[in-house]
């Protein structure tokens, strides 16, 4: 029981009872600085702190992004030059980033250790509330933007992290689209104004207005702290008011977001994005059709808009979907919600469409949406939404990420429009009751008149392709540096020179020596020296492998059964992949699409057909499964297993239209990845040049995909049939008993009731099936360069470590943390205005440097080429030493529900990993010295022998450095 008498200087303003996620929550206001807090107590030991403050941005600087960059590059009580690279060197934390939102800025953080959590949470209170950004312009000029040149001959530039993240952002069309759309929706609030900072503008940000913004909005009135977990809440509020809420006094302050007035008319509006210079216009635009449809306090309206959004738009043969691809009006719809706003709204978007088609997509929306209200919406539509949204809910598993940041990040998205709301969306089970009684009654019929057809707050935009745009952009602006270059005396761009070598002088000097040990940090007898055991129990039905993994998965089933695919040929792999995305989305036997995705939604969590790869550590051979993955309430288990024998058995592959616009979606999806994530990209295709498994994944996810499916395109459109007969021909052999071993995640006794339920389905299995022909793949070591319309690059350099005789050690997952946090975050982050920059170094041999966001290309690589010559001289003291080992220990352990247990165990069971072998390179971790990474340089020097090379990015600046290629061609033709 917390005692409130000791904690006079909080006033308790709500206790809450949070039974649906276990817990209890306590609202509390700090008398005396007017702090916000709230405090979610429950028994999960992986805590959470976070705190947020409204800053609603006023223009287009990216003033607040640059805020939230700036506020962890040191304090005044750990002065460093950047505590958060310190503390993801030197911390088991969980969780550790800053988020900047449209209208809030959010500082989360989550660890298991209870003196980790306190150490993290000081070093972000004392950066939100005494950071150095007040006294050192050059944090701001490094993080935000700064006008760079080296000699006074040179060229004008201008650099900056943020800058370039965000011109990385604006390559990409559907976050202009984002952007377009809020400002078509909320013109006169601060949603008008991209918070992240738009590219033209951020130049425009002073230091002083900078600083002004912080001073304005960084203070405990304005302040929203939320604690979750199993903690001390007594000492840690009592800490808090000592350490810091003490310290100042109540302001009044109007930070809270401004409602936009309802229109009276739906607005209109043209926007257009940068294309390749020589890039088709043809079936490139955007058409959105957007509403502003609940308030963001309205939990019941909000939820009810999340379901009809499922079941009218986005699931699979949705009818707002199906009309328009019927009508060929875009290659891929879908649906853009934004419920985290002041005024929560939503789109239809049709991607891959023309301009001209505007007022017919418009109509055909208008129609389906008119009719559903007119004969009704699916039942089992609105059930199916329901459902998987309740699923979810109870499930509570968000991967890698803690229960309690996700809890809490939506939390914020009612307390900083009600400070009396933090609770509001922790309990959801009422909700969804509620809402199933409502199926039935006309109520969702309702919310879409009021909400969509009758609603005058709306907007269409037409987003159009321009070629050449961003390079136009950029002469233009490298046309008005070198006039504004020209204004200025010698004594000027003298000025400047000097001023950039300071802050590269600044950049590289490493923080004082007397403050290096400020930092509180763990140490090495902290640590958990015995790795998480595997849980592997192998039975076998009708000579059928099932592998049990033992852990409470709270009454959920997650099963995985793999079928070995490893006769595929290397011609057919992404044939393959096309072939698993079409499961579950054609029509069978029993259903249509639409129907077979309700029936999923209603009686499982997912169910997925997935490819999965892996090596054999005891041949050293790639196996190659499809994974049919699905996880389902235990009294569904049965019933999941029947729409899995559904799709199995009687798929049918004969409609042409539908092939058709699945392939043009899966190109149309995968385009846009292949360029917002350049480094994926560009590491993928890189390593597929040596790697048996990245060749995998270069075919089934890469460019070769994306080429692979413009000709599946091609050949559905003149000779449908061949397309038909090769889909067959892989389904025909695929799934058989001989091919096949199973994964099951969950408790003994629930695993004894399922083994005779499996029993029955795994009997309509064939025994075995044809093999198909196989083949050997082919490697060949090229260097290229991929170009789009990007502002920025992705540099990939990689090699085979193996074939030059070294071995996978823990050393090496260390040297992982190293190179990410120090050399490359030095040296292309900070020095080179990158937004990232990563290293790794895989079981397999496989060793990769990748940049991200990067405004540079041969420099980039020289940098990697670096890495050597920096290990070689490596030379930590122990505290630096021991904050790698610690850091490496987090990225190890991280958190893991029931369904990432079971996952782990039995990638051991199939790799051949033993316990043995992952406990010896955690020891190897543990008690690694500066000797033992010395000792990797060979290694790495390796890795850059071997010269794959591969960049994807701007078309000019790959042309610039053309000679550093063997191949040049665009991305996406």
């Amino acid at each position: 029981m917390i005692n409130w008498n000791q904690l006079t200087a909080y006033e308790l303003m709500k206790e809450e009872n949070l039974a649906d996620i276990s817990s209890k929550g306590y609202l509390l206001r700090h008398k005396k600085s007017g702090a916000h807090i709230a405090l979610v107590s429950n028994d999960d030991d992986n805590k959470v702190f976070s705190i947020a403050f409204r800053t609603p941005p006023s223009d287009e600087t990216g003033v607040a992004h640059i805020t939230e960059h700036t506020t962890l590059c040191g304090s005044a009580k750990y002065p460093l030059k950047d505590p958060f690279v310190d503390l993801v060197k030197g911390s088991l934390n969980t969780f550790l980033n800053a988020i900047t939102y449209p209208d809030k800025t959010v500082y989360p953080l989550a660890s298991y250790n209870n003196q980790d959590f306190k150490n993290l949470m000081d070093v972000y209170l004392d950066a939100v509330f005494n950071p150095m950004l007040l006294k050192e312009p050059m944090i701001f000029e490094q993080e935000g933007w700064h006008y760079e040149l080296e000699d006074e001959e040179g060229e004008l530039t201008i650099n900056g992290v943020v800058y370039n993240e965000m011109k990385g952002a604006y390559s990409d069309p559907d976050g202009i689209l984002y952007h377009e759309i809020l400002k078509a929706l909320y013109p006169d609030t601060a949603y008008r104004n991209d918070s992240g900072g738009n590219p033209r503008a951020i130049p425009n940000l002073t230091y002083e207005d900078y600083v002004a913004f912080y001073k304005k909005y960084y203070h405990p009135s304005n302040s929203y702290i939320y604690l979750y977990g199993d903690m001390d809440i007594e000492e840690r509020l009592l800490y808090l008011d000592r350490e810091y809420l003490s310290k100042y006094e109540m302001l009044e302050m109007d930070t809270a977001m401004k409602m936009q007035a309802p229109f009276s008319k739906t607005s209109e509006l043209e926007g257009d994005y940068s294309v390749a210079s020589d890039d088709s216009t043809d079936k490139s635009t955007y058409l959105s059709y957007s509403w502003v449809v609940a308030d963001a306090l309205d939990k019941k309206r909000l939820m009810a808009i999340e379901v009809l959004e499922s079941a009218l738009i986005s699931s699979p043969g949705a009818p707002v979907v199906k009309a328009l691809l019927d009508a060929g009006i875009g290659s891929d719809v879908y649906s853009d919600s934004n419920n985290g706003l002041r005024q929560a709204s939503i789109s239809v978007v049709a991607k891959g469409a023309e301009a001209s088609e505007k007022d017919r997509f418009v109509s055909i929306v208008r129609e389906v949406l008119e009719k559903q209200v007119r004969e009704g919406i699916n039942h089992d539509a609105l059930l199916a939404a329901i459902n998987s949204r309740e699923f979810h809910f109870r499930e509570a598993d968000f991967g890698r990420f803690p229960k309690g940041l996700l809890y809490g990040l939506s939390a914020y998205d009612a307390w900083t429009v009600d400070e009396m709301q933090p609770f509001l969306f922790m309990n959801q089970l009422d909700i969804f009751a509620e809402l199933k009684e409502e199926i039935s009654t006309g109520y969702f019929e309702q919310i879409v008149k009021e909400q969509f057809l009758d609603n005058p707050h709306s907007a269409i935009l037409v987003l159009k392709p321009n070629p050449g745009k961003s390079l136009r952009e950029e002469e233009a602006l490298q046309k008005s540096l070198q006039e504004y270059k020209q204004t200025l005396s010698q004594e000027q761009i003298r000025g400047i020179v000097e001023h950039t070598k300071a802050l590269h002088e600044y950049q590289e000097t490493p923080s004082d020596e007397k403050y290096k040990d400020c930092l509180p940090m763990l140490t090495r007898a902290d640590l958990r020296e015995k790795a998480m055991e595997f849980k592997n129990t192998e039975v076998f039905e009708d000579g059928i492998p099932i592998v049990h993994h033992e852990y409470d998965s709270n009454g959920i089933d997650y099963v995985t059964m793999l079928f070995s695919v490893e006769d595929l040929r290397p011609e057919d792999l992404s044939l393959y992949r096309m072939y698993l995305s079409l499961l579950s989305y054609m029509d069978t036997e029993h259903y249509d699409y639409n129907t077979l995705s309700n029936q999923i939604n209603i009686y499982s969590g997912s169910i997925a057909f997935r490819p999965y790869s892996y090596t054999d550590s005891r041949t050293g051979k790639l196996m190659h499964k499809l994974a049919v993955k699905f996880k389902t309430l235990e009294e569904n288990f049965d019933k999941t297993l029947e729409l899995i024998d559904e799709i199995i058995y009687k798929t049918d592959f004969s409609d042409v239209k539908h092939l058709l616009e699945l392939v043009r979606q899966s190109k149309s999806r995968l385009q846009s990845d292949l360029s917002s994530s350049g480094n994926s990209t560009a590491s993928t295709r890189a390593l597929s040049h040596f790697s048996e498994g990245y060749r995998l994944m270069e075919e089934m996810n890469g460019i070769a995909m994306y080429r692979a499916i413009v000709k599946m395109e091609k050949q559905l459109e003149s000779d449908p049939q061949s397309f038909i007969d090769q889909i067959r021909y892989l389904h025909e052999r695929v799934f058989a008993k001989d091919r096949l071993m199973i994964s099951f995640t969950g408790k003994q006794d629930v695993f004894e009731r399922a083994l005779p339920i499996l029993r029955k389905h795994l009997a309509l299995l064939p025994d075995t099936s044809e093999k198909m022909t196989g083949g050997k793949l082919d490697f060949e070591n090229v260097k290229e360069g991929f170009t789009d319309a990007s502002q920025i690059q992705y540099v990939c350099r990689a090699g085979d470590f193996k074939a030059h005789g070294y071995q996978f050690s823990g050393y090496l997952r260390m040297l992982k943390m190293i190179l990410s946090y120090d050399y490359l975050w030095t040296n292309v982050r900070v020095l080179g205005g990158a937004y990232g920059c990563f290293a790794n170094f895989t079981r397999e041999g496989e060793g990769y440097f990748v940049s991200y966001r990067d405004p540079n290309l041969s420099k980039t690589n020289t940098v990697f080429e670096g890495v050597p010559e920096y290990l070689k001289n490596f030379d930590p003291d122990e505290r630096t030493m021991t904050g790698y080992v610690i850091s490496t220990f987090g990225a190890v352990d991280t958190p893991m529900g029931a369904e990432a247990k079971g996952t782990r165990s039995m990638n051991a069971y199939l790799t051949g990993i033993s316990y043995e072998q992952v406990q010896r390179e955690r020891s190897e971790i543990l008690h690694a010295s500066a000797e033992n990474i010395r000792a990797l340089a060979p290694l790495v020097q390796s890795v850059l022998d071997d010269g794959y090379f591969c960049v994807v990015g701007n078309e000019k600046k790959i042309a610039e450095e053309k000679d550093l290629f063997t191949h040049i061609e665009k991305m996406c033709e």
